[in-house]
């Protein structure tokens, strides 16, 4: 459950911000959580999440595999939130997901 970081109350239709706010996302994680929650369901490409994670320019050596790792933490960060993040359709890339 997403608590809003305002009021402490819970928060029913959350948007991207304030569920890396209630989570403590650092800022990769946060702008992945962002790439996939614009797909509103519908697959997003790992090319179009890692063009969204570095959009300031700063793109590391091997982009693969940082993006597979930011994704580890922040699926394990929303845990018990609600949202997840999963793969879609093989080489589809991956999408926001309600989990229970």
């Amino acid at each position: 459950m997403i608590v809003c970081a305002c009021c402490h109350r819970p928060a029913h239709d959350p948007d991207a911000d304030a569920v890396a706010l209630a989570i403590g996302a650092a800022p990769l994680q946060r702008r992945l959580l962002e790439a996939v929650w614009r797909g509103k369901g519908e697959p997003v490409s790992t090319a179009a999440i890692i063009t969204a994670m570095y959009s300031d320019g700063d793109l590391p050596d091997d982009p693969a595999t940082c993006f597979k790792v930011t994704l580890h933490y922040l699926r394990r960060k929303l845990r018990g939130t609600g949202y997840g993040i999963e793969s879609a359709i093989y080489s589809m890339g991956y999408r926001l997901s309600r989990t229970a």
